[in-house]
């Protein structure tokens, strides 16, 4: 089941393990916007190891400066970017030198999903036989 927060900068969409970011056309994301989505995404997760998807479906810009913080959520074990905006890949390129962890570029978001999912999968505990 899902939930949703609709913010001042865009909306957050919360899956069992998972968050989709849909930002707003034009918005400036910078580090007072990502204290917020991960002040949400620790009381919404708790201790749960989750994966972030920033779904690019609007143009905006982001400070690299809060892939760098985000590494430092330690429950935060991937972030996938979708887009297929040749722009976006650009950023892309200079984003991943500012996270520590797993950063993967998609075009479509069932791609995305699919590789959160599997990178998560991999820190489920396992069950004894």
């Amino acid at each position: 089941m899902e939930k949703v927060y609709s913010l001042n900068f865009g909306n957050l969409i919360f899956y069992e393990n998972y968050v989709v970011s849909i930002v707003n056309e034009g918005v400036e994301f910078k580090k007072e916007e990502n204290d917020v989505l991960l002040q949400i995404a620790r009381k919404h997760f708790g201790n749960i190891p989750y994966g972030f998807i920033s779904y690019r479906m609007y143009s905006y810009s982001v400070d690299p400066m809060v892939y760098k913080e985000s590494s430092q959520e330690e429950n935060i074990k991937a972030i996938a970017i979708v887009s297929s905006k040749e722009v976006n890949n650009l950023s892309f390129e200079i984003e991943k030198l500012f996270f520590s962890k797993e950063l993967q570029h998609f075009e479509q978001l069932d791609e995305a999903v699919n590789w959160i999912k599997n990178i998560l999968d991999s820190y489920r505990p396992k069950k004894a036989i």
